[in-house]
């Protein structure tokens, strides 16, 4: 397993080492069943994981992918030109969450009320709703 994984890189950089691991899921809920499991299993480790749900952040990322239309592109820019966070930002609510031993960092007001609705509506309305939006970009 992965929490097995990082248990041994945890051992084979000993006691004194100051050692970080960075995960990446490809969504909010595979990184947030990722984080659940591996709580649960480094517990006894006393280590923890904490998952970063960042509202709209300017990376760059976006700079260098390839789009499969001008809609979606500028679909994309106007996303990110409405971004309320920077890298910074985002950085160091996740530090301070990790800190604090918290399993979620929900960062930033738009991710707050994405995060709040998204609770409330069920699965289905929300799949419906983004395959109408993917079908007017295309």
């Amino acid at each position: 397993t992965v929490a097995r994984m990082l248990a041994l890189l945890v051992l084979a950089a000993g006691a004194d080492a100051s050692l970080r691991i960075r995960l990446a899921a490809p969504t909010g809920k595979a990184a947030a069943r990722l984080t659940e499991s591996l709580r649960g299993e480094l517990h006894s480790l006393g280590l923890t994981a904490t998952v970063v749900l960042p509202g709209v952040t300017p990376t760059g990322l976006f700079d260098r992918a390839e789009y499969t239309g001008q809609r979606l592109r500028e679909a994309i820019r106007d996303y990110l030109d409405s971004a309320e966070l920077t890298p910074d930002q985002v950085a160091e609510e996740s530090i301070e969450a990790y800190r604090r031993g918290r399993a979620t960092a929900v960062i930033g007001q738009k991710a707050t009320w994405y995060a709040r609705l998204k609770r409330l509506m069920p699965e289905r309305l929300i799949q419906s709703v983004a395959k109408r939006f993917a079908q007017q970009l295309d």
